[in-house]
C-alpha cells in the first residue's frame, strides 16, 4: 500500500484489507511518502494496534508515487503481492484467499485481476463497472502495452518476479501499465470474474479533476517510456501509440494557441528524446522528418 495524503480515506483502506478471511499470514507493508496531513499519524497507530501485521515504511522526504512503490514493492517478502493505494479500498472479505487459491492452482499465470467499480470521495458509485468487456478476459503482455491494463487495485502477482526496475519507468506519474507489462513478461494475466475493490475518484488523486493538457502530456510519457523498454518487441505496437499522443498533444497546443510550446514538444519527443531509444541512426532520422513533414503540412508555425 502507498500512500501520500490520503487522510480521509487512509482509514478505510486498511479495514478492508484487515477484514479479508485467510488460512495463512499477511502483512502491510505501507509506504508513507511524507504527507502533509495526518495520513502519518493514522497509519502510525493503525501499526501501534497491528504491531505484527503491519511493516510502516516512512519516507524522511516525499519521493514520488513510482518511486515510492518501488521502495514498499521491494519490501514485500511474501509468496504474493496484492496492491492497494490508500485512498481506494477493497470491497470483498474473500478477495485475498479467492485470489491466492486460484495462483496457487494456476501456476501459469503470473497474475490474477478481478472487477471493480468507481466511487466518489463520499464512496457514492460513481460507475458500476470499472472494466469494460475487452479487458474481462484474461490478459497478455501485448495486450497490456497496447492499452488493456488489469486494474492494479485489485491485482494479486507472484512477489520475486520483477527483479530489476528500468530507468524509464521512473520518468512516468503512474507506473501501472508499465509494472503490469514487466509482469507479464512472466505469464499471462488472469481473470477471476468478481468485484472485490472500489477505485475512488478525488481531487487529490493522480489523474482526477486534473487539466486536460496534463493528462496528455503524461500519457505521451507513459507510453514513451513503453518504447524505451520495448522498442525491440514491440516497436510495431508503440510506435503508432506514441505518434498518436504526441500529435494529440500538439493538437492541444495548436487548437489553444500555444505555439511556443508547440514547438518546445516538437524539439524535445522528435529530436532529443529519440536519442535513448534503442533505434538505428537511419530509424531516428526518419522518425523525426517524418514528424517534421506533417508539421510544415499542417503549416502549425505559420499560424499567426
Amino acid at each position: 500500500m502507498i500512500s501520500y495524503n490520503h487522510e480521509k480515506y487512509i482509514a478505510r483502506a486498511l479495514n478492508s484489507v484487515l477484514m479479508q478471511k485467510v488460512d495463512f499470514e499477511y502483512e502491510i507493508v505501507i509506504g508513507e511518502d511524507c504527507s502533509t496531513d495526518k495520513t502519518r499519524e493514522i497509519v502510525s497507530e493503525y501499526k501501534n494496534l497491528y504491531p505484527g501485521k503491519i511493516k510502516l515504511l516512512l519516507n524522511d522526504l516525499n519521493i514520488g508515487a513510482v518511486r515510492n512503490f518501488v521502495v514498499t514493492y521491494e519490501a514485500c517478502v511474501g509468496e504474493y503481492i496484492a496492491t492497494l493505494e490508500g485512498d481506494d479500498y477493497w470491497t470483498s472479505p474473500d478477495k485475498l484467499q479467492e485470489q491466492v487459491n486460484f495462483m496457487e492452482n494456476h501456476p501459469a499465470f503470473v497474475m490474477c485481476f478481478t472487477n471493480s467499480n468507481i466511487v466518489d470521495e463520499h464512496d457514492n458509485i460513481v460507475k458500476e463497472d470499472r472494466l469494460g468487456e475487452d479487458r474481462k478476459k484474461n490478459i497478455t503482455q501485448i495486450e497490456i502495452v497496447s492499452g488493456l491494463v488489469p486494474p492494479i487495485n485489485t491485482l494479486v502477482f507472484r512477489n520475486n518476479t520483477v527483479k530489476n526496475i528500468p530507468d524509464a519507468y521512473y520518468t512516468v506519474i503512474n507506473g501501472d501499465i508499465l509494472f503490469c507489462s514487466m509482469l507479464a513478461e512472466y505469464g499471462d494475466a488472469a481473470y477471476i470474474d468478481k468485484y472485490t475493490a472500489s477505485y475512488r475518484i478525488h481531487g487529490g488523486g493522480i489523474w482526477s479533476h486534473q487539466p486536460e493538457q496534463y493528462i496528455k502530456k503524461n500519457l505521451l510519457k507513459t507510453w514513451t517510456a513503453l518504447l524505451n523498454i520495448y522498442s525491440r518487441k514491440y516497436q510495431y505496437i508503440l510506435m503508432p501509440i506514441v505518434r498518436g499522443y504526441y500529435f494529440t498533444l500538439m493538437e492541444y497546443y495548436k487548437e489553444n494557441n500555444m505555439i511556443s510550446k508547440y514547438v518546445m514538444t516538437f524539439f524535445y519527443y522528435a529530436f532529443n528524446d529519440i536519442r535513448y531509444r534503442e533505434f538505428s541512426f537511419v530509424c531516428k532520422t526518419r522518425y523525426f522528418f517524418d514528424n517534421l513533414l506533417v508539421i510544415l503540412r499542417n503549416k502549425v508555425l505559420l499560424r499567426s
